[in-house]
């Protein structure tokens, strides 16, 4: 029996309580005599009293614990059990690989509709570069012809400016430039 005012597993002050074969008992010397009929001393200190909850400070007996034990070997010993949650595992791994298939091929089909409004906008805006000819579109980008592409993204709250352009058809003051020609630009404010 561990004395008052000692520290338990769980860190918390025993002061006014026992551990008496691993069940927490209130001290008989601190109960009031008038409440002391209305709390036994087998009872449990009180709290959240939901299922799988227990109250805070509260530590499971030997007892139970080994009851749990017991009850968690004897369900995986039983076959129709281990059956079940092997099914269980499989269904779960089963909707984890549905749900990253589905999160792969929706990638894909973004990525898709992307590279195609990007192409369209491309060829929308004359399809070649308007300082040098460049007409590859992995080397071309849009510009905005008054600058400001900065802000109008933040804007618009836009990602993508060709997929912008596409949802509001094709607004003016837009123009093809190659990425080279796009830097000089903003950097030095004319082409090379």
């Amino acid at each position: 029996m561990r004395s008052a005012g000692s520290r338990s597993r769980t860190g918390f002050s025993t002061a006014g309580f026992t551990v008496e074969n691993g069940a927490i008992r209130r001290r008989r010397d601190t109960i009031n005599p008038a409440r002391q009929s209305a709390t036994p001393a087998t009872s449990r200190p009180r709290g959240d009293t939901r299922k799988g909850r227990l109250p805070m400070g509260y530590e499971a007996t030997e007892k139970e614990r080994a009851y749990h034990r017991e009850y968690k070997q004897m369900r995986r010993a039983n076959p129709a059990y281990r059956a079940k949650e092997k099914v269980w595992g499989e269904r779960y791994q089963e909707t984890l690989e549905v749900r990253q298939r589905r999160l792969v091929s929706a990638r894909k089909r973004n990525n898709q509709r992307r590279l195609w409004q990007r192409v369209l906008a491309l060829d929308y805006y004359g399809g070649c570069c308007a300082c040098c000819g460049e007409d590859r579109d992995y080397f071309l980008a849009i510009d905005h012809i008054d600058g400001g592409g900065g802000k109008h993204r933040k804007e618009t709250k836009a990602q993508h400016i060709a997929e912008w352009l596409f949802d509001n058809g094709w607004s003016n003051g837009f123009q093809v430039l190659c990425h080279n020609g796009n830097v000089a630009k903003y950097r030095f404010g004319e082409w090379p």
